[in-house]
This record gives structure tokens, C-alpha cells and sequence, in this order.
């Protein structure tokens, strides 16, 4: 309802009764005032919309900005408006006016003599084109029912032979949402239900008809006659609580948040009120920016004005939640609305003045479509055919050399989301439940040998604790050990002839088992070939709990290496190639796969008196070069998500992660024994992570016993 002007009307009830039920106003609404400029300065491609969005205001306050990013815009949403009727041929519909009914004439709704519904219909449904304002569902159709004649009022038609018409039309066309902004005179709790029932007994007939868990909501302008109390129509639960879940009273504030002086309050229709940006109490100057029936542009305050923000956000919900049904989305808004922000006329806020206070004038609060359009408690994921893991134990921990391709790949997959509050489905980017396995720390070079058994000439048994690959030569950057978790225990054989040293070594521990095998030939030019095999209930140290729960993997790799003196100088070069089998599991979302993955590192190395060695290391740590992923993904087109089938995901990936190793080791004069290394490293693409570059330095003392 736009702002009307108030009267000492207590003083003409008696009167006035008669004429104030059948619809004697539809809120008037500033007709003569001048219309002001919308200024359209030149704009560079793609910010067009954002100055739509700045002369809508009420956008940013209800977080309907936010969804647009998303592409939420009402495309498949058809609103009704009934109103004064809508001028069809405005900029801003560009088509998307369809005829519903037409109480006043033969136009069917397409004609506005009074200017107030063209403005209404705009705020919900202004395109983004590029040029004046935008509605909060940009795309959505608009159904016209024409009730109000010219001068804004039903001018002596009656309110229980039109209602019925158009909500059986509504009905009829499948309508989430019908808008009303304009109401009765009269307050909720002027009249006695027994006398509202004997004057609106057909409308009310209508009302109960559509009151049903798939029926369309009505969303009304609370009224701008300043009073604690909502309108009749707006309040009509408080008297028929069976009307309630299809129902929405709606209250005013500026662009400020602030109550202006002209909005009915909530009152004991709390339960069913929200509060959305309706203009300031000088609607020239602080009034919503609409669509004339004139063309061009107007400005109003009024409930009327805030209305449509409403009814144009249970049509972008509808739209963008499968399956929910218009009464499913005025409760989300009902919801996640705030009194944030809000200030009452008399400066009261929900932290000065407490909830009780704002509920009365605000009711729920301030709409959040944003927070609406997300899950509110949510609890399970779908692993299709009727089962569910649970949400918050649910996520995927992925080793470095995998982590970016898959979860690429899984931003592609919909994981599905049961919303607790309401059973409401949501679509979830799968890749929001994965994330990288941070990097093991300080891992160490090899296993400390806590006991050697000679058996006979070139044979031997050991056994170590904890680390990687014991009595390895090598530093750890030489690849025999894949994952970054070092095992609990080791053993293993060493058999050396003349010229080679063969090892078998068996290591257990942190759910894995691992066999290794190494050939190393000594000579001039030392060269040597590595095999690992390699078990876990994980995948290369990634963990998956709940729907991604991981079935294990089971790898072998092999390694390949020697060096060379050159001279003074001595190079060293090894490479790696690895394939990995992933496992699934039958409760889990993810079935298996496999990857494919290799390295390399190259080094030289020089000794001098002065410094005991100078070392230059480039090293390509182990990364996938190729392989896919198998994953249970929804059908979307095939009942809401219910259905699951077999996807299988690509995961090449060309990112590498390469390191620049300098170092020197130094020995402590005076200290036999004692030596100091130092060591820079340049890193690139950093655990594989595109642009990831940094430095390390490492300081250390080693000492020979």
C-alpha cells in the first residue's frame, strides 16, 4: 500500500465501515509529483547492472544482490499482481506482462490508469536491462489482475466477486505468490471476527481454498495508517489461523533501515510479518524508485512498495530450490530474516530494546534473501537411492599431488544437501567438502636403525623405528617413499656383494604396509632402481570420512637413478614413474579411480678444502600426470536430485610444483666431526598450487660419532 495520508480517521468509523471493507483504498502513492532523472552515465561493459542496482537501493538491503551473482533471477517464475492493473508496454517488462483479469475494462489487466500497480509490478519484476532500476526477480512474469480502478480504489466493485475470480485464476496458472499492496482502512483489531467473516465471506471462501501445502502465498501491505496494528486483510490468521502458512503481512523501512512514520506495525500479526525497504516518510526524495505507467520513472513510500520485495523473493526461492513449495518459502524467509540494522521511530534496536520490542513493530525482521536461498540446519548429504551420510562428518583430505585437479573436477559434481529445517534440497558444489592434507612437517631424511644383525659375509637383518626407507643414502627428495607419513616400524634384509647391495625392507604402520626393493651398484659411477609397493586404507596420505569416505589404494612405483663425476664436479639424476589404484566404497559418493603419477630431481655437487661440499638441487616432487576418478553424482532432471549414476572424471593436470635447492656443507674449525649445512629453496607452484611461490631457508648442525 503506497503512503496514503492520515486523518484523524478514528473519529469517522461509523461512517466509513462499509465503503473501508469493499476496498476503498488502495494507498495513494504521490501521483502529481514530479518525476525525477535516473542518471545513466556512460559505463564500461559489464557494470551496467551495478548502476541498476544503485538505484535500487532495497536490493542491497535485502541481500538480493547476492543471488544474482548465483543466477538467480526469477526466469521460471510467473508472480501475481493484483493491483490498479500494469502498463504492459513499459521498458522495463519487455514482454513479460501477461493478462490475468481486468475488473474495470477489457484490457485484462495490461492497462495502469492510476500508475500504482506499474510501480509495484516494477519492483519485482524490472528487467536488467542495462538502463533504470531492477526488480528483485529481473526475469520473472508478471500475471496482471486490474481491482483497483483509476483513482486506486475497487470504485464500487466488490472485493468478494473479484478475489475469488482472480485467486481461482491464480490457482489455475500454478502461482507461487500473489502480491496485494492495498488494504482496508480498518486494523485487524478494529473489528470483530464474526462482523470481518460476514463482510468478506466469499473472499475469505477464496482465501481457505488456496491455504494449502502447495497453494499460493498471499503477501500483503501491512498499511500505512501509522497504527501498532496491521490492516484486516494483511491480518486475517490472527482471526483464521488455518490461513497462516500461505500468508505474509508486510511492514516498511527506509533505505536506512529506520521505521518511517507512516507504516502500520506488526502487532499480534508477528507471527506472519516481515519487514522489507518500502521508502522514507518524503517519498520525493527518499521514496522507491519505480516504473511510471507514464513511463519513465517515479518515486514511492508506502507497505505497498515493500510488499512486492517479498512476493519477488518467495518467486526467486521457489525457483532456485527444488521442490519447495511456496509455503516452504515464506517460512525460510520468516527464518533467516533479521532485526539487524533496524531502528523503530523511537530509536529503539534489538540491542538497546530487545527482541520482544522489534518483533512487535518488525515481526521476523528485515528479509535476507541471500540466507534464505541457503541451507538453515543443514544435517545430511544424499548418497542416492534413499540413503544419507552425515553433513558435518563428511570431507575429503587430499595428498598435494592430487589436490588441485580433483577438486576442480568435483566444483563440476552436485553434492546434494538435505536442509534439516524443512527437507528442503540444496545443490553443493562437491568440491567445497575437500581441501588439501597440509604437508607433513620437517619429514625426516630416513628411519633411525635401532638394531643390525650380521649374519654372515654381505648379509645382514635390521630393524628401525619410525621414518622413511632406513639406512636409505639418499636424501629424502630421492623418491622412495611416496607418502608423507612415516611408518611405525622396519625390517628388512641386506645382501652385499662386490659390486652390489640389494635390500628388501617391509615397513607397517599408520594403517599402511609397504615392501621395497633397491638394487645399488657401486663403481666409478654409482647407479641404482628402486620398486615400492605400497598399501593404506587411505589414498597417499588423504583421508575421506562420512559420504567421502575413501576405500584405500594400493601402488607401485619405481625409481631409476645414478650419478657421475664430471671432473670436479659430481651430478646426480634419478626419476620416478608411479601408478596408484583408488578404492571406494559402497556407502561413499566416491567409487575408486586411478592415477598415474611420476618426478625427477637433478643435482651437482662439488667439494672443495674450504667447503667441505657445495650442493645445486632441482627437484619436480611427485605429481599426477594423468588419471580419473570415479564419483556417484545426481540427475537433476530425474526427480529432484534422487537419482544417482556413475560419472567418471578426468584428472590431468599440467601445474608442477619445482624446487631450486642451494646448499653448502661446512665443518666448525676446531671441532672434529662437527659440520654445518645450510640450505636455500626456491619453490614454484608450490604443492601444486598455480603461483604458489615462496622461499625456505634451513640451518642445521650435524655431528659424526
Amino acid at each position: 500500500m503506497s503512503r496514503g495520508r492520515w486523518l484523524n480517521f478514528k473519529l469517522y468509523k461509523s461512517i466509513l465501515i462499509s465503503c473501508v471493507l469493499a476496498g476503498c483504498g488502495g494507498g495513494g502513492g504521490g501521483g502529481s509529483q514530479p518525476r525525477p532523472e535516473i542518471t545513466r552515465p556512460p559505463t564500461e561493459t559489464g557494470s551496467i547492472n551495478r548502476v541498476e542496482q544503485q538505484n535500487s537501493p532495497g536490493l542491497f538491503q535485502v541481500g538480493a544482490n547476492q543471488v544474482f551473482l548465483n543466477g538467480a533471477t526469477g526466469r521460471s517464475v510467473t508472480i501475481g499482481v493484483a493491483d490498479s492493473g500494469v502498463a504492459a508496454g513499459h521498458e522495463e517488462f519487455s514482454g513479460r506482462v501477461l493478462g490475468g483479469g481486468d475488473w474495470h475494462g477489457s484490457e485484462q489487466g495490461l492497462l495502469d490508469e492510476n500508475g500504482h500497480g506499474t510501480h509495484v509490478a516494477s519492483l519485482v519484476a524490472a528487467g536488467s536491462d542495462g538502463a533504470g532500476i531492477q526488480g528483485v526477480a529481473p526475469s520473472s512474469r508478471i500475471v496482471s489482475y486490474r481491482i483497483l480502478g483509476r483513482t486506486g480504489t475497487f470504485e464500487g466493485r466488490s472485493g468478494n466477486v473479484m478475489v475469488p475470480g482472480l485467486l481461482g485464476d491464480a490457482l489455475s496458472r500454478d502461482l507461487p505468490v500473489v502480491n496485494h499492496s492495498w488494504s482496508s482502512y480498518y486494523e485487524i483489531n478494529d473489528l470483530a471476527k464474526s462482523r470481518i467473516e460476514d463482510l468478506l465471506r466469499d473472499e475469505i471462501t477464496a482465501y481457505r481454498q488456496i491455504a494449502s501445502e502447495t497453494g499460493p502465498v498471499m503477501v500483503w501491505a501491512a498499511g500505512n495508517g501509522s497504527d501498532s496494528q496491521v490492516s484486516v486483510r494483511s491480518g486475517l490468521p490472527y482471526h483464521l489461523p488455518e490461513l497462516e502458512p500461505n500468508w505474509l503481512a508486510v511492514v516498511a523501512v527506509d533505505t536506512q533501515g529506520v521505521e518511517p512514520s507512516y507504516t502500520n506495525r506488526c502487532g499480534v500479526a508477528a507471527a506472519w510479518c516481515l519487514t522489507a525497504p518500502g521508502g522514507g516518510d518524503n517519498q520525493q526524495a527518499d521514496g522507491i524508485l519505480g516504473a511510471s505507467h507514464e513511463g519513465g520513472y517515479i518515486r514511492k513510500s508506502g507497505t505497498s512498495m515493500a510488499a512486492p520485495v517479498v512476493s519477488a523473493a518467495i518467486g526467486l526461492l521457489v525457483e532456485q530450490i527444488p521442490g519447495l513449495t511456496p509455503r516452504m518459502a515464506a517460512a525460510r524467509l520468516k527464518a533467516t530474516a533479521t532485526y539487524d540494522g533496524l531502528t523503530t521511530a523511537a530509536g529503539c534496536t534489538v540491542s538497546s530494546c530487545g527482541v520482544a520490542a522489534m518483533r512487535d513493530v518488525f515481526g521476523h525482521g528485515l528479509i535476507q534473501v541471500d540466507q534464505a536461498m541457503q541451507p538453515i540446519s543443514p544435517s545430511a548429504i544424499s548418497l542416492g537411492n534413499g540413503e544419507q551420510g552425515d553433513l558435518d562428518k563428511s570431507g575429503l583430505l587430499l595428498p598435494s599431488m592430487i589436490t588441485m585437479p580433483v577438486i576442480d573436477r568435483l566444483d563440476g559434481i552436485t553434492a546434494v544437501v538435505i536442509d534439516d529445517f524443512d527437507g528442503a534440497v540444496f545443490g553443493l558444489p562437491l568440491g567445497a567438502l575437500a581441501a588439501r592434507a597440509e604437508r607433513a612437517p620437517g619429514r625426516p631424511r630416513n628411519a633411525t636403525v635401532t638394531e643390525v644383525q650380521k649374519f654372515a659375509e654381505g648379509q645382514s637383518f635390521l630393524m628401525a623405528g619410525a621414518g622413511h626407507v632406513p639406512g636409505q643414502s639418499r636424501e629424502d627428495s630421492r623418491m622412495l617413499d611416496i607418502p608423507a607419513t612415516p611408518l611405525d616400524h622396519w625390517a628388512g634384509y641386506t645382501f652385499t656383494s662386490a659390486e652390489v647391495t640389494t635390500r628388501y625392507l617391509v615397513g607397517l604402520g599408520n594403517e599402511r604396509q609397504v615392501v621395497h626393493l633397491l638394487n645399488e651398484w657401486q663403481g666409478e659411477d654409482e647407479k641404482w632402481i628402486g620398486l615400492g609397493l605400497d598399501q593404506s586404507v587411505n589414498w597417499l596420505d588423504g583421508q575421506g570420512y562420512g559420504a567421502l569416505k575413501l576405500g584405500g589404494h594400493r601402488s607401485g612405483w619405481m625409481t631409476v637413478g645414478g650419478s657421475k663425476d664430471l671432473g670436479a664436479v659430481s651430478m646426480t639424476a634419478e626419476i620416478l614413474t608411479g601408478y596408484t589404484i583408488l578404492e571406494g566404497e559402497a556407502s561413499s559418493l566416491i567409487r575408486g579411480g586411478e592415477i598415474w603419477y611420476d618426478a625427477m630431481t637433478i643435482g651437482l655437487s662439488h667439494a672443495t678444502p674450504e667447503l667441505k661440499r657445495w650442493r645445486l638441487d632441482f627437484i619436480q616432487p611427485p605429481a599426477l600426470s594423468r588419471g580419473h576418478l570415479k564419483i556417484m553424482a545426481p540427475s537433476p532432471a530425474e526427480g529432484g536430485y534422487k537419482a544417482f549414476h556413475p560419472v567418471e572424471l578426468d584428472l590431468s593436470h599440467q601445474v608442477r610444483e619445482r624446487r631450486l635447492t642451494a646448499g653448502v656443507d661446512m665443518p666448525l674449525a676446531g671441532i672434529t666431526g662437527l659440520e654445518l649445512r645450510a640450505d636455500i629453496t626456491l619453490f614454484r607452484n608450490r604443492d601444486h598450487l598455480p603461483g604458489a611461490e615462496d622461499g625456505e631457508i634451513r640451518l642445521s648442525l650435524d655431528m659424526d660419532f
